[in-house]
C-alpha cells in the first residue's frame, strides 16, 4: 500500500533535483562568463533568453506548434485506448496549443531578419 507513495516521492525528488542542478549550472555558466570578461550585453542577452520562454520569431512559432501537435496527437491517441474521459485532456491541451501556434505562424507578419 505504501509502495505507490514511495515511488511518487522518489519521482518528485528526481524532478526537483534535476531542476536544481540545471539552475545551478546555468548560474555558474553566467558567473564564469563574467569572470572571463564577457561583455555585459552578452550576459544580459543570455539572461533574457533564459527568462523568456516565448518564441521570438515566426519560424519558432511554427517549430513549437508542430512539436506540440505531434506530442498532443500521440498522447491523445495513446490515452484514447483507455476510453473517453477527462484523462484525454492530457493530450488534447497540447494538441490545441500546437494548433494555436500554427495559426499564429500564418497570422503574424514575416520576420525582418
Amino acid at each position: 500500500m505504501m509502495l505507490p507513495i514511495w515511488i511518487l516521492l522518489i519521482l518528485f525528488g528526481f524532478i526537483v533535483a534535476i531542476v536544481a542542478i540545471q539552475g545551478y549550472f546555468s548560474y555558474k555558466e553566467k558567473e564564469m562568463m563574467v569572470k572571463q570578461g564577457a561583455a555585459p550585453e552578452v550576459v544580459q542577452k543570455m539572461i533574457d533568453k533564459d527568462d523568456n520562454l516565448e518564441p521570438r520569431s515566426k519560424f519558432a512559432n511554427l517549430r513549437s506548434g508542430v512539436t506540440l501537435i505531434a506530442v498532443g496527437g500521440a498522447l491523445t491517441m495513446g490515452l484514447s485506448f483507455i476510453g473517453l474521459g477527462p484523462w484525454l485532456l492530457g493530450g488534447l491541451i497540447p494538441l490545441f496549443l500546437g494548433i494555436g501556434r500554427l495559426i499564429l505562424y500564418y497570422i503574424l507578419p514575416d520576420d525582418n531578419n
